[in-house]
C-alpha cells in the first residue's frame, strides 16, 4: 500500500505534540526522531511525485 503525504505529516505533528507534552526526556527524543523520520519519508513522496 502506498504511503500518503498527508498521513506521514500527520503522524509527524502528532509525535511533536506528545514530546511536547512527556516529562521523560528519553521518550521526548525518541518521539521527536520518530516525527523526522515521517517528515523525510513524507519529503520523499511529495519529491517523488514532482518528477523527482
Amino acid at each position: 500500500m502506498p504511503e500518503d503525504v498527508e498521513f506521514l505529516r500527520t503522524q509527524a505533528e502528532k509525535c511533536r505534540w506528545l514530546a511536547a507534552r512527556v516529562a521523560a526526556k528519553d521518550v521526548e527524543r525518541t518521539l521527536l526522531q520518530m516525527a523526522q523520520e515521517y517528515d523525510i519519508r513524507a519529503d520523499r513522496i511529495a519529491a517523488e511525485k514532482d518528477g523527482g
